[in-house]
């Protein structure tokens, strides 16, 4: 079965998405282990746990190039959403410990927990009831279209690495550093942008101009998303250059 002019672009563009994003997190890593800092180690978790889902359509666009058969739905399902109950709790506890709050990681403990119970209940879905999990987008050979517990279940996540967010902002914000409410406006920016985008990206049915906007809004979130986190030296002089 042979691809239509969709799918190519939606698995090109796929893959560029994921390559960049998995650029920054090898740079983030990179920097982990020049500074032995562990909250960048856990920013890097966090950004590929995000980030993964594009996992599957890229691995499901590969396999059907070289096999020419589509890939199964049920491993489409695992591949692209099971990683959260692993790497949220670092997300939480990274944004709560920057934050200085007490029992941080109690509280990714509990993170883990409530998404593994979420988690547990997906798979069965997916191989008991796969259509409250996603369909096959029409005439489409590699993407899928999320419905029902998938839909609730991308939701349910997103607004945890939300709360976390907003809790890390909020002190970042009253800071008197220039440097480091910049570093908190591209990093608001980067979650802002990719909160938008996957809404279209995951529930809508998307031609080849979107489908091409809406993954390069995509790369530009993890662009600012290395950014905000690591803020590199000329990014800091071109745009603080009038605060010093």
């Amino acid at each position: 079965m042979t691809l239509g002019p969709t799918d190519l672009v939606n698995g090109i563009m796929s893959t560029i998405t994921l390559s960049v994003s998995l650029a920054v997190v090898f740079l983030i890593i990179n920097k982990y282990f020049k500074f032995k800092n562990k909250q960048l180690l856990y920013v890097a978790i966090s950004i590929f746990g995000i980030i993964w889902s594009y996992g599957a359509t890229v691995i499901s666009f590969i396999w059907q190039l070289i096999t020419q058969y589509p890939f199964l739905d049920e491993l489409y399902f695992l591949i692209g959403n099971v990683l959260y109950p692993i790497t949220l709790p670092f997300w939480i506890y990274l944004t709560l410990d920057l934050s200085k709050i007490k029992k941080a990681k109690l509280y990714a403990y509990l993170t883990c927990i409530f998404m593994t119970f979420l988690d547990i209940i997906f798979i069965y879905l997916v191989f008991t009831k796969p259509e409250l999990i996603g369909n096959r987008e029409p005439g489409s050979l590699v993407d899928i279209r999320f419905t029902g517990y998938a839909v609730f279940y991308a939701l349910i996540s997103l607004f945890l690495v939300w709360i976390g967010l907003i809790i890390f902002l909020r002190d970042v914000f009253k800071s008197v550093s220039p440097e480091l409410k910049l570093k908190g406006i591209f990093i608001l920016g980067s979650l802002i942008i990719f909160s938008v985008v996957v809404q279209f990206d995951g529930f809508v049915q998307l031609d080849i101009p979107q489908l091409i906007i809406v993954r390069s809004f995509v790369i530009l979130s993890s662009i600012f998303a290395y950014i905000g986190w690591i803020m590199p030296e000329s990014v800091k002089k071109l745009l603080l250059k009038n605060k010093s």
